[in-house]
């Protein structure tokens, strides 16, 4: 098996290894393992007979007064990857920055709605721009006063900030723009990573820009976020973020010094719940190959463009102890 486009594939891997994808030890796709327990209080049957709620109404209200904005503020979408293609959808054809490395569907959406795309700020002026803070694969964050002297510079850019991976900071506060309504910045926010539920689907723009909030809105069928995400959301707004973050960085904290033995790689400083590594003398290609054959996933990075070098990437969950095995086995 070659690495997908995204991680998270175990249904492909499990179909190529003749196994249950239950078998699979997914460190590929940075999803926490902790998962909300009121979730199970979910009435499936109920929410699956009757249409979801057009537009998320009560979902986006509620969301909306949980973060001290108004619902005009805001758009429930079937997780942030609507979210991106329905913004590249609006500025078709214009031009659009992106920060590398960088999550790839920024630019495969882009390049499906003929925006240019250029990764040097300097080139060209951009009409729209891409920030994914923390950053996805390499984890770092970028301070909140450096992003907001960015936007106030460039009043003609719309910057779109991908929050995805905010909550998983134990400093959330002092980093997110969730909060900030400028007419040139949406904020990107989901719930698939920090609650563990991908298959929800459920996400959020944010932005002070009320127009272009109608347009995304505009894009998007009625009933684009199902009926259980809906329930879910609702239940999720009362969940606490800040108690997953400091348990993921204690787990991470401890799980370090675990990968002292293995010297050709080298895991690079992360604020998140997914860890960058450097390798030498050995081949992404090659590391993911050999795990997956111990039916254990990982990101090969290979095709994040921006990194120099040969990187791998994995999630931080509650038993790393099949990705130590497994990489024992590489060499």
């Amino acid at each position: 098996m070659k690495q997908g486009k995204h991680g998270g594939d175990i249904y492909k891997a499990a179909a190529e290894l003749n196994v249950s994808p239950a078998e699979i030890r997914d460190y590929s796709g940075n999803v926490s393992h902790i998962q909300p327990k009121c979730l199970s209080g979910l009435n499936l049957p109920e929410l699956i007979s009757v249409l979801p709620e057009p537009e998320s109404r009560t979902l986006r209200s509620a969301y909306a007064a949980s973060i001290g904005v108004n619902p005009e503020n805001i758009c429930v979408t079937a997780g942030t990857t609507e979210a991106i293609e329905k913004i590249c959808r609006i500025f078709s054809g214009k031009r659009a920055h992106i920060a590398l490395p960088a999550y790839s569907d920024y630019e495969y959406f882009c390049r499906m709605y003929g925006v240019s795309v250029k990764t040097h700020p300097l080139l060209a002026p951009a009409v729209l721009s891409f920030i994914c803070n923390p950053g996805n694969p390499t984890g770092r964050t970028t301070a909140r006063n450096d992003l907001l002297a960015l936007i106030n510079d460039n009043p003609q850019t719309m910057f779109v900030v991908d929050e995805s991976y905010m909550p998983f900071h134990v400093n959330e506060p002092d980093f997110t723009l969730k909060n900030c309504l400028y007419d040139n910045l949406a904020v990107l926010r989901s719930f698939s990573k920090i609650f563990g539920v991908p298959g929800l689907r459920l996400g959020f723009v944010i932005s002070g820009n009320t127009g272009l909030i109608e347009k995304i809105s505009g894009f998007m069928p009625p009933w684009s976020v199902n009926s259980v995400a809906q329930a879910a959301g609702m239940l999720l707004l009362n969940e606490d973020t800040a108690g997953t973050a400091a348990k993921t960085a204690k787990l991470k904290k401890a799980f370090l010094p675990e990968l002292d033995r293995f010297g050709w790689l080298e895991p690079l400083e992360s604020d998140v719940n997914f860890i960058l590594c450097r390798l030498h003398g050995v081949s992404s290609g090659d590391v993911f190959s050999k795990c997956f054959r111990q039916k254990v996933l990982i990101r090969d990075c290979a095709n994040f463009t921006g990194l120099e070098g040969e990187h791998i990437r994995f999630s931080v969950r509650g038993d790393m102890r099949p990705l130590i095995d497994a990489l024992e086995n590489v060499l």
